[in-house]
């Protein structure tokens, strides 16, 4: 069970995840939720999938367990958190400063898919004592901005979903029924793949793969501060090979930036 309830010393979690991650560089362009002392939150920014989230905590929303041993703090805080509903990971949200333990955002990077995070938080130390601080059991749930998607069906569509936007992200899903000509395995396993090839503003080509072990994809694509048009055409090919395009028939598919 993920969801936590908000208690005193000596409760225990069930379902929580394994590893706990450290304290990293934050990222100060990044959209930002502070869990204030007042049990309020504050966001600055706005929170998007695809791009680093920071999470601030005050320590005096959990102030129970604060063991010491020879002089130093022996408690911690962490943040649990999960995407969508998915699998729980951990990050630490304190930092030692010589004989004390002070509040240390912590920067989550948001998968380009994700719709949503949820977020509880738990303080423990080494006498067993251990407190949640979960919104009685409902967690923190906050909603992401989704970055623009550029549909390539297989009916020979195209679907632009959002807006591109110059410094942000788009997603490209691609059908591989649209390239069906190149095709095999080898040894029990897919021996080809369909490729998205892509410029912008008619500068130097990049590629990301749109398919693994035979399955779709989405590429991720970072567009440039500067960008005014992404150029996009599609490759098939095989371990024998075999290669097919499309581009539409040459002209590749074309989308103006914002």
């Amino acid at each position: 069970m993920a969801l936590v309830f908000l208690v005193g010393c000596g409760a225990v979690e069930e379902g929580v995840g394994d590893e706990v991650s450290s304290n990293q560089a934050v990222d100060e362009g990044a959209a930002r939720i502070e869990f204030l002392a007042d049990w309020t939150t504050a966001t600055a920014g706005v929170p998007a999938a695809g791009e680093p989230l920071v999470v601030a905590y005050d320590l005096g929303r959990l102030p129970d367990c604060r063991s010491r041993y020879h002089g130093l703090p022996t408690w911690e805080v962490l943040a649990f958190y999960r995407f969508d509903g998915g699998a729980v990971s951990e990050v630490v949200l304190t930092k030692a400063d010589g004989t004390e333990r002070l509040a240390a955002p912590a920067t989550i990077e948001v998968p380009p898919e994700a719709g949503s995070i949820e977020l509880w938080f738990m303080n423990s130390d080494n006498t067993g004592c251990v407190a949640w601080d979960s919104r009685f059991g409902e967690n923190y749930r906050f909603s992401f901005q989704q970055a623009p998607t550029l549909g390539f069906r297989a009916d020979w569509t195209t679907d632009v979903q959002g807006r591109l936007e110059a410094g942000g992200t788009v997603i490209v899903s691609y059908d591989p029924a649209r390239l069906p000509a190149c095709r095999g395995t080898y040894y029990g396993y897919e021996a080809w793949s369909i490729s998205a090839h892509y410029r912008f503003d008619g500068g130097a080509v990049a590629t990301q793969p749109l398919t693994q072990a035979g399955k779709a994809v989405a590429a991720h694509i970072e567009i440039p501060a500067a960008a005014d048009g992404l150029e996009l055409w599609f490759e098939n090919n095989s371990r024998w090979g075999c290669q097919a395009w499309d581009s539409a028939y040459g002209e590749n598919y074309r989308f103006s930036i914002e």
